[in-house]
Formats: C-alpha cells, structure tokens, sequence
C-alpha cells in the first residue's frame, strides 16, 4: 500500500527528525558539508523528505560555489544527466574540472572520459590518458582499467601491450569485471600457462553469474584446452547458464549440443527452440543449423503417431 510523504513525515522517528532538524539548521548558516548532505537527501527521499532533484540540484551548488569539491562533483553529474537541470555537458566538463584540480579522483575519471569523447570541451586524448594516470596513481580500479585501455589500443599515449597489461592485472586484483574480462581475452590468443590463466579468470567471472565468461569456459572444456579436461556435459552446462541469460552464441552452440546429444540427452525440439532464440539474434551458426532441421521441427510441431487398431488376439478393446 502507498502511504503519502506527508504519512511518512509525521511518523519519522524522533531521532531521524532531530537530525534533520540540526542538519537544516546547519544549512541555514551557509555550511557546505551539510547542504551537500541535505541535496543527497532530496535526491535519495530520507530522513522524511520529499524527493526532489531540483532541490538537491540547488542544494549542490550552493556548495560547489564554496569550492567544496564533492558538491561540485554531484552538481556536474546532475548536469550531464538532466537531473533536476537541463542538460548541459559544457556545465558538467567544467565543474569536474574544478573537483578534479581538488584532487577528487571521480571527478578526474569523469573529466578523462569527457576529454577522450569530446563530451562538454574539445577532444584532448593525452590529457585523457593522463588524468586516468593521476587517478591511478591512487590505487583506483577504474583508472587502471581505462589506462590499460589507452595502452592497449594507443589513445593519447603509444601503443604498448606490454604497458597496458600491469594495469589490468591491477583492476583485477581489486575485483573489476571488465578488466578480468580485458585480461582473460589478453590471453585467450596464448599456448600454455596463459591459456591456463584465461581458463582462470573465466572461472572466476562465470562464478558470478556472467554469462559471457560461461560461453568462453565451457569453450575450453569442450576442446580440452586451458589446463581443463575435455567434459562435454560441463561444457553443455555452463553454455545452457548462459543461454538462460540470452546469450545468442550459448543458446546456439546449446542447440547443438541438444541436437547431436553432446554432454546432454538428445532433444531435437529442445534444439530446435534454443537454434531459434539464437538465430533472431542474428547468430549465423545458429541459421544454418536451424535450416537442417525438418519444418514441422523448426515449427515445434509434433508428429502424434496414428492410433493403431488393437491385434486379433492380444490386444482386444477393454469392455466394461
């Protein structure tokens, strides 16, 4: 049941209401930390207010222009998105900056990303790489991952791969999917041990629930590579995980595990259902294997064999 914000005010606990009382009243004297606290509460509806991005917006800055560099950070977000303000990418670039240059290594992320797309200010791909660099310095996930990014495919700095790939390995450590993603496909195209470490990380990320590491692992069981044993009903597995999640390549190569009973009992319909869902994905594989099979298969049309006529002797209609 809905319960109106004014319901939700009258019975805020005493504690919740006192704190806002303080906060408001610290607001009133014009202090920065607590008008960026009471716009985070505008934005987020706590502690008894009515959400409200355009006061949260006018709370920000209020103290992004006492310099606070936080406030400063939360108001270019809100100008990038429209939030409670009309969108206005010049604003966002500008106001990142300011936090930037106060060393907020979100800002410096947000203001890299502008100056890699030419988002609010023109296009500068070296100073991109090195506020992502400035960020890394400081342990961030994100900018490591973004600066191997660079090193990898040569924006704003040469291309190195070399370079690129400590970065990585940092972002990983600390858990950042799309860098355990950058790092396995680094040495996916390896023999050996850094086929072995790909297998690794995919196992990882497929832990996860991540379908895309679920393809590519039960790759490797099905060929026997990247230190795994050759287990085709482990590899019908994981592709069936990643099916479910409309993977158009998993529900393909699941499909043809159905259809020639790899690693799972044979289903021709069961195939016939994933190949589809694959296929309007556009998953070519998927076509073609789709295409072999009989019409009324492709249709999920079942054929009900005719009823046969019960035998002279042995099969006599039950009469009651």
């Amino acid at each position: 049941m809905e319960v109106s914000p004014a319901m939700r005010a009258a019975v805020q606990p005493p504690q919740q209401l006192e704190k806002l009382r303080i906060v408001r009243l610290a607001v009133a004297r014009g202090d920065a930390e607590e008008q960026l606290r009471l716009g985070f509460f505008y934005v987020e509806g706590l502690v008894g207010v009515v959400q409200d991005d355009e006061e949260a917006v006018r709370l920000y800055r209020l103290a992004a222009e006492q310099g606070h560099a936080l406030a400063q950070l939360q108001l270019g977000i809100a100008y990038a998105d429209g939030r409670g303000v009309v969108r206005n990418e010049e604003a966002a670039a500008r106001l990142y900056r300011q936090a930037a240059e106060q060393g907020s290594t979100d800002a410096q992320i947000r203001l890299a990303h502008c100056y890699m797309l030419g988002n609010g200010c023109v296009q500068d791909k070296p100073a991109a790489a090195r506020l992502f660099g400035q960020a890394a310095e400081k342990g961030c996930a994100l900018a490591h991952l973004a600066l191997g990014k660079c090193y990898l495919e040569g924006d704003g700095v040469v291309a190195d791969r070399a370079a690129a790939l400590p970065h990585f390995h940092q972002a990983a450590e600390q858990g950042e999917v799309h860098a355990m993603y950058a790092l396995a496909r680094f040495y996916t195209d390896g023999m050996g041990k850094e086929e072995a470490m790909a297998a690794q990380l995919y196992t990882q990320l497929a832990a996860q629930g991540e379908a895309e590491a679920q393809y590519r692992l039960a790759r490797f069981y099905a060929l026997g590579k990247g230190g795994m044993s050759q287990d085709h009903a482990t590899a019908a597995r994981l592709w069936r995980l990643a099916a479910e999640q409309s993977l158009g390549p998993a529900q393909s190569a699941f499909g043809i595990c159905l259809m020639q009973g790899t690693g799972v009992t044979p289903d021709i319909y069961a195939a016939a259902r994933f190949l589809r869902l694959a296929a309007n994905q556009d998953v070519a594989e998927a076509r073609y294997w789709l295409n072999r099979l009989p019409a009324r298969v492709r249709q999920g049309r079942r054929e009900v064999p005719p009823p046969r006529a019960p035998h002279e002797a042995h099969e006599k209609p039950f009469i009651f």
